[in-house]
């Protein structure tokens, strides 16, 4: 008898140890990630006409701001601007850019736009360069 409550309470200490010694799983894990972004509704003019789009991720922000050069590119003036920002009519605050490089440009106006700026964006072919015009 001593022998059989012995090999029961050895099994019994066995059995708790292995258990405490498994992976806990994390109940959130097996969850995907997904990338944290504001939504923004982008109000947007080529050649005067109006339009709007809302963006859920970075990506299709970049992708907007790709298909404003390519736009801005075919001879068009274009602007945008975030709508969540309101503008201040009693000051006017304006900075201007100037590049060749359409990654630079994107970059420009991808740091203005979110800084609340209302961004015009022409393209000048006899030169090659953007002007990106901010105006707060």
């Amino acid at each position: 008898m001593k022998i059989r409550f012995t090999t029961v309470a050895l099994l019994a200490v066995l059995s708790l140890a292995a258990t405490g010694c498994q992976k806990e799983q994390d109940s959130f894990s097996n969850t995907p990630v997904q990338e944290i972004f504001t939504i923004r509704h982008i109000v947007y003019t080529i050649d005067g006409s109006s339009y709007a789009t809302e963006v859920r991720t970075e990506q299709e922000w970049m992708s907007f701001l790709k298909g404003m050069m390519a736009i801005a590119k075919k001879g068009h003036i274009v602007s945008f601007r975030d709508s969540s920002f309101t503008s201040d009519a009693s000051s006017k605050v304006v900075y201007t850019y100037t590049t060749t490089s359409e990654d630079d440009a994107v970059k420009w106006c991808d740091k203005m736009t979110k800084e609340g700026y209302d961004v015009v964006l022409e393209y000048n072919p006899r030169t090659g360069e953007f002007t990106c015009t901010a105006v707060k």
